[in-house]
């Protein structure tokens, strides 16, 4: 693991190379990217970690790489491919793929290196057939505000891309009585699709809970999509994580089991050749006067 520290959060990132068997595995070996990938946040004055994952709390021996942990992020939602869905793709920031079954055929590599004490960078890049770019993720920890930053520079054709975090944060209190989280400009779920209904939203205060136990898929809209995307997310430990997207997401589920909620804001582009294009999130795992911050 690779850690960054501040006087209050500790953070644990995965090497690409030494923890290689918590990014891969033969049941969904190609969904997360390896570089900058967020495993855990610890609060360091209680000594309780902040994130979780779809399987809770399970040994290390069980845990499924494929349904990941922390605050992952992945390019897999739009592998580039040369002319059709079938043959090998390569999905940015992992490596090339054979498309019938998701095995991964070549792992990209990592130049990782520390530019401040507070900041670890993974640069890698890729060549596949027309396409070529670079790719930059960097992972910033100023006390208690944690940035991912992503850059990718278009070197070859045109390349269309899509990227998504996925973060995991731990269920807060009842289904139906405590709220998970509140989207800035305000969203709604599209066309009643609550989850079947996993989810439901107050009407008056927009805020978003689990309608039963396990939560569900949901999906949200009406958003204005020219303003970047802010999250207030409840948490039982420090009360809020506030969340600021650079972008606007052109698609926004939410997901949610019996372990972990998450919300997951799409971002789509279409580089020309030449192009750059660099965006990022803020986490902001907030306590007020040493006491936890409440929505």
């Amino acid at each position: 693991m690779l850690e960054l520290t501040s006087s209050s959060l500790a953070v644990s990132l995965l090497d690409p190379v030494a923890d290689l068997d918590k990014l891969v595995s033969p049941e969904q070996a190609w969904r997360y990217g390896a570089g900058g990938y967020i495993w855990q946040v610890t609060d360091r004055a209680s000594g309780r970690e902040l994130l979780t994952g779809p399987q809770g709390s399970v040994p290390s021996s069980e845990f499924n790489p494929g349904q990941g942990q922390g605050i992952p992020d992945s390019f897999q939602w739009r592998p580039i491919r040369q002319n059709s869905r079938d043959g090998p793709a390569l999905i940015i920031g992992l490596g090339e793929v054979e498309s019938a079954d998701g095995a991964v055929t070549s792992l990209c590599s990592w130049d990782i290196s520390r530019p401040t004490v507070s900041s670890i960078l993974f640069k890698t890049a890729h060549e596949f057939e027309r396409y070529s770019l670079e790719l930059e993720r960097t992972v910033t920890l100023s006390n208690r505000t944690l940035r991912s930053h992503t850059r990718i520079n278009n070197l070859g054709s045109e390349l269309p891309f899509t990227w998504y975090p996925h973060p995991f944060f731990p269920n807060v209190g009842e289904p139906g009585v405590d709220e998970l989280c509140k989207f800035s400009p305000d969203a709604t779920f599209v066309d009643g699709r609550d989850a079947e209904p996993g989810f439901k939203q107050d009407p008056v205060s927009g805020f978003i809970s689990r309608a039963q136990e396990v939560g569900g898929m949901g999906y949200l809209g009406g958003y204005d999509k020219t303003r970047p995307l802010t999250v207030l997310q409840n948490h039982p430990v420090v009360g809020m994580v506030a969340a600021t997207c650079s972008y606007s997401p052109t698609y926004l589920p939410i997901w949610g089991n019996e372990h972990a909620f998450s919300w997951e804001p799409f971002l789509e582009r279409w580089l020309a050749p030449g192009e750059s294009y660099e965006w990022s999130i803020d986490y902001v795992f907030g306590m007020m006067g040493g006491q936890p911050a409440r929505l």
